[in-house]
């Protein structure tokens, strides 16, 4: 949603003006530095965790599609019509 774009957005845009030899000097150039580093790890878990849920509920093992409808104890049933 959202917050995901935001973050991409920051991480190409703080990636593109960091270079890799200079040394951090404030806390900002520190604090860009460490979101650059950590970014990738971070977004890979959070998407294995969505492709996880997927899964799960496709199978039938899960009653809840993604992290977020868990947090929400959100539980998504078909209706049918017999």
């Amino acid at each position: 949603g959202y917050l995901k774009e935001k973050l991409d957005t920051l991480f190409h845009k703080w990636k593109r003006i960091s270079s890799p030899n200079n040394n951090p000097c404030t806390s900002n150039e520190r604090l860009q530095k460490l979101f650059t580093a950590v970014y990738p790890f971070l977004h890979m878990s959070i998407q294995g965790s969505v492709l996880g849920y997927h899964v799960a509920y496709l199978l039938g093992r899960s009653v809840y599609f993604d992290p977020i409808s868990h947090f929400l104890q959100l539980v998504v049933r078909r209706i049918t019509v017999v």
